[in-house]
């Protein structure tokens, strides 16, 4: 297997990072608070209507879905709250013709999903496999 035939997963972030920003936040009258990607965490600070919203964005190839741990989610709810921001899961699925597949390749044909975002809240657990109708659009 050709090791730069296939994203990397800091690649793979990244695309999916500049998915989000492209196609629904610039879309949609968010203004940019910081540079993206970026790996830290919440990778996306943006402001809407005076709301400051930190999101940190998932990336997962179809069958998988991705999520972040309960652990991780709360120090991330914990770390907007300083700083009066919404935080919010974006999860952003990628799904090739081969399903058989754990990555993928950079000239082949992707299709992306994102429903929308999941507001994360600090309780000691949260489903964050919501329907897309479930999904938070601000």
């Amino acid at each position: 297997m050709e090791q730069n035939k296939y994203f990397s997963k800091d690649e793979l972030h990244a695309l999916a990072c500049n998915f989000v920003v492209e196609s629904y936040l610039k879309k949609n009258g968010f203004e940019l608070a910081q540079g993206y990607p970026k790996r830290e965490y919440p990778n996306i600070i943006c402001r809407k209507n005076g709301q400051l919203f930190g999101i940190v964005v998932v990336p997962s190839i179809y069958p998988n879905y991705e999520i972040m741990t309960d652990h991780f989610r709360i120090k991330t709810v914990e770390l907007c709250k300083k700083q009066n921001a919404v935080a919010l899961f974006a999860p952003v699925g990628f799904k090739t013709d081969n399903e058989n597949v754990q990555s993928i390749e950079k000239n082949g044909k992707v299709k992306v999903f994102f429903p929308g975002f999941i507001v994360l809240n600090d309780n000691e657990k949260q489903n964050l496999s919501v329907k897309a109708d479930e999904c938070y659009r601000p």
